[in-house]
């Protein structure tokens, strides 16, 4: 976890937490969310670049850990569909 000026964020387990991934459609980026995620999750478009070129959903997922919330996130960050997470 990155931590600001020595401060490491407490978060309660379990939550919800969202992602947001940026890819070149909704078929790439749910295919690619599917193979990462392997519980129940929801996929919300949210905005498409003005060239039609990219589109970014938000990802909302259960996590019940630090360790899975990073992983999730990784993994999703290193699919070849996925072309940038936050």
């Amino acid at each position: 976890m990155i931590r600001l000026n020595n401060f490491m964020p407490n978060i309660e387990y379990p939550l919800q937490w969202k992602y947001s991934i940026i890819g070149r459609s909704l078929e790439h980026i749910d295919r690619a969310v599917k193979e990462v995620v392997d519980r129940e999750y929801s996929l919300q478009f949210s905005h498409i670049s003005s060239k039609g070129t990219y589109q970014s959903f938000i990802l909302l997922v259960e996590v019940e850990s630090e360790e899975m919330r990073e992983s999730i996130f990784y993994d999703l960050k290193k699919h070849r569909d996925i072309l940038h997470v936050l």
